[in-house]
C-alpha cells in the first residue's frame, strides 16, 4: 500500500504521460438547421447562429404534424440537416495529444476541425471519439459538425436530431491508456484479470495493474518482470514530510522508485520531466500546493464529491508542512503530528540559540517566524483535538477532513472544507461518527426522536418513536382445526 502511493507520486508528477485531462465540452456552440459546404471553414461567420449549450435537439423544438416524414414511430417532428459549431483556444504543446469524444450525434454526423474533416459517423445511438492532435493549432481553433437526420424515416421510435448528448475535449501525453483500453475480467476461479491498452509514440511501456483493498486502482509503470523493491519505510501514522534533511523526505521515497525504473538514467529523467512540467525539482513540486497535490485533488474528485486520500497540512503560511496519508489516518495521527512538531520547535531552539550566540539578526528573525508558525499549526491541532475530533474511515474523505480547514495547504482543497465544516456544524452529517464524537449533545437529542439515528449510534435504547413490531401474517389455512372430530 505504501508502494501505491510513492508510485502514484511518481508517475502523477513526472510520467505525466499517465494524466488524463477530460473537461467537459458542452458550452458554448453555434448552431443553425441549414446546409452549406461552406460552414466547415474556418473563416466562415456564424455569429448569426442560434447560440446554445449542448446536449441539444432540433427536432423536439418544431411541430407535430402528420406530414412530417418521420411518421408516428418518429414522433411526428421535423428532421434535416443541421450545424454546429464551438470556436475554442488551445495552448498547445509538444509531447500532447488532444482528442474529441462525443457521447451520441443523430445521425449521420461528419466531424470538421478548422475546415479539415477529421471523421464520419453514420450511427445515431453509440459514442465515438477522434484523435484531432494533427488538425489543431496553438490559439484559435474551429469545431464543426454537420448533422443529417434527413432521410426519414429511419428509426422504429423517436430519436431526435443533434448532438443530444455530451461532448469531451480531452488531453493525454503521447504515452496513454486507449480510449476504452482498460478490461477487467472476473474469472471463474475468482482471480480478476486487468489489462490495459497502452498508445506510445515510439517506444512500448508495460503497464501491470495492482488492485489494493478500499484504494483505487492505480497503473504502475515497469519496464521489466520484476516487481517493485519491498515496501517501503513508512511510518505506521501515514505521515511524511517534505524536508529533504529527513529520513521521512517524500522526495527521498520517490527517487528511490525512479533508480528501482531507470537505474543510472534516473537523475537525468528527474531533470528532463521537471522541465517537461515546469517545475524547479522534484522537491518543490511536491512541496508546493499547486503541485502535485493539485495534481492528485483533480484526479480524485468525482462529481461533486472531492475525495483526496493524500493531504497536504500546512502552516498559516505555509512555510511548515505535512503529509498525511487518509487510509493510515487514525486517532492517534494528530497526536503523533504535534509530537513531530514539538521535535521540530526543539530543533528551532537550537538553531535560535546558535543564531543569538553569533549575533546574527537575520538568522534569528528568520527563526522566530518558523517558530511563530510551528506554534500555530499545534495551536489548531490541540483545537481540533479538543473538539472531539476522532476519525472513522466510515465517513469518508469529505466529512473526516473537513475538521482541518485551517490546516489545508491547498486553496481549493480549503474551500471544500469549509463547505463541509458548515454542514457538519449545521447538523447535515448529524449520520457521522465525527458528528457524534464532536456533538454527542446534539446528536443524541436527534437520537431520541430519530429511529434511523439512533440505529446509526447504537441509540436504541433512548429513542422514544421505536418503530411498532409488526404481528406475523397469518397463513391460509392456520385456523383450520388439525384434529378430526368424529360423532357416531
Amino acid at each position: 500500500m505504501y508502494r501505491f502511493f510513492i508510485l502514484a507520486c511518481a508517475i502523477g508528477c513526472m510520467l505525466t504521460a499517465q494524466a488524463r485531462d477530460r473537461q467537459n465540452f458542452d458550452n458554448g456552440w453555434r448552431f443553425v438547421l441549414a446546409d452549406s459546404a461552406q460552414m466547415s471553414k474556418t473563416d466562415y461567420h456564424d455569429t448569426h447562429w442560434r447560440a446554445l449549450n449542448l446536449p441539444h435537439d432540433w427536432a423536439v423544438e418544431g411541430d407535430f404534424l402528420c406530414s412530417n416524414p418521420s411518421g408516428a414511430g418518429g414522433g411526428a417532428l421535423p428532421g434535416g440537416i443541421g450545424w454546429y459549431r464551438k470556436t475554442f483556444n488551445l495552448q498547445k504543446k509538444q509531447g500532447e495529444r488532444y482528442f474529441i469524444e462525443f457521447d451520441g450525434v443523430y445521425m449521420n454526423a461528419r466531424v470538421y476541425i478548422n475546415g479539415k474533416e477529421v471523421g464520419y459517423r453514420p450511427y445515431g445511438y453509440s459514442s465515438f471519439e477522434y484523435d484531432i492532435t494533427p488538425y489543431l493549432i496553438a490559439g484559435r481553433n474551429v469545431v464543426a459538425v454537420r448533422v443529417d437526420n434527413s432521410d426519414q424515416p429511419n428509426s422504429r421510435w423517436y430519436s431526435g436530431c443533434g448532438i443530444y448528448r455530451h461532448v469531451w475535449f480531452t488531453k493525454t501525453a503521447d504515452v496513454h491508456v486507449k480510449h476504452w483500453g482498460v478490461h477487467v475480467v472476473a474469472n471463474p476461479d475468482g482471480r480478476i484479470s486487468v489489462t490495459a491498452d497502452v498508445e506510445s509514440q515510439g517506444k512500448a511501456y508495460k503497464v501491470r495493474n495492482q488492485v489494493f483493498d478500499a484504494l483505487p486502482f492505480m497503473p504502475v509503470v515497469s519496464q521489466g518482470e520484476a516487481a517493485c523493491p519491498a515496501q517501503l519505510d513508512v511510518p505506521t501514522d501515514g505521515i511524511l514530510i517534505n524536508n529533504s534533511d529527513s529520513s521521512l523526505c517524500l522526495a527521498s521515497h520517490v527517487r528511490e522508485v525512479m533508480h528501482y525504473l531507470w537505474a543510472d538514467r534516473a537523475d537525468d529523467m528527474e531533470y528532463e520531466l521537471c522541465q517537461l512540467i515546469g517545475c524547479k525539482s522534484l522537491q518543490a513540486y511536491l512541496a508546493s500546493p499547486t503541485g502535485f497535490f493539485d495534481y492528485h485533488f483533480k484526479r480524485y474528485t468525482k462529481s461533486r464529491r472531492k475525495a483526496p486520500i493524500y493531504w497536504l497540512l500546512a502552516s498559516e503560511d505555509g512555510t511548515v508542512d505535512y503529509w498525511v496519508y487518509y487510509p493510515k489516518l487514525s486517532k492517534n495521527t494528530l497526536p503523533q503530528l504535534i509530537i513531530r512538531l514539538r521535535e521540530q520547535q526543539e530543533q528551532l531552539r537550537t538553531r535560535l540559540n546558535a543564531a543569538l550566540a553569533a549575533h546574527d539578526k537575520t538568522q534569528e528573525s528568520q527563526i522566530r517566524a518558523e517558530q511563530e508558525q510551528v506554534e500555530g499549526m499545534m495551536d489548531e491541532l490541540n483545537r481540533i483535538l479538543a473538539a472531539g475530533y476522532v476519525p472513522n474511515h466510515d465517513d469518508g474523505v469529505p466529512v473526516t477532513a473537513a475538521p482541518l480547514l485551517h490546516l489545508a495547504a491547498s486553496r481549493p482543497w480549503r474551500v471544500e472544507c469549509e463547505k463541509n465544516m458548515e454542514l457538519l456544524e449545521k447538523g447535515d452529517y448529524d449520520w457521522s461518527h465525527l458528528a457524534m464524537s464532536m456533538y454527542p449533545a446534539r446528536v443524541t437529542q436527534k437520537a431520541k426522536k430519530d429511529w434511523c439515528m439512533a440505529l446509526t449510534h447504537g441509540l436504541e435504547h433512548i429513542c422514544e418513536n421505536k418503530p411498532k413490531e409488526k404481528k406475523a401474517r397469518k397463513k391460509k389455512g392456520d385456523n383450520i382445526n388439525p384434529q378430526l372430530s368424529l360423532s357416531f
